[in-house]
């Protein structure tokens, strides 16, 4: 299984009413959290089957981002000749770029 870090895994079941065609989404951890099938259709009390299953990677509520330690920065980004006449070395190759 992939895990992408400060991000929670989420299956988006859309599930859909076979008498008037009317679909709902349920939000699950896991296929197996499903509820017990067969659902009913809350328009027609008809019977629902699942029609679709997509994984969606949600931000963590838990995990917090340390702006301190990497700010955005503001304004545009330094050019490379900005940044080789800065620095404490000077060549030829960083001043043609």
């Amino acid at each position: 299984m992939n895990e992408r870090e400060g991000f929670l895994r989420r299956l988006r079941v859309t599930t859909l009413c076979i008498f008037c065609g009317d679909e709902e989404e349920l939000l699950v951890t896991e296929l197996r959290e499903l509820p017990a099938m067969p659902l009913r259709c809350s328009r027609c009390r008809g019977s629902m089957v699942a029609a679709e299953s997509k994984v969606l990677w949600l931000p963590d509520p838990n995990v917090r981002f340390d702006w301190d330690a990497d700010a955005p920065r503001r304004g545009r980004p330094p050019k490379p000749r900005a940044a080789a006449i800065n620095s404490d070395v000077l060549t030829l190759e960083s001043l043609s770029e």
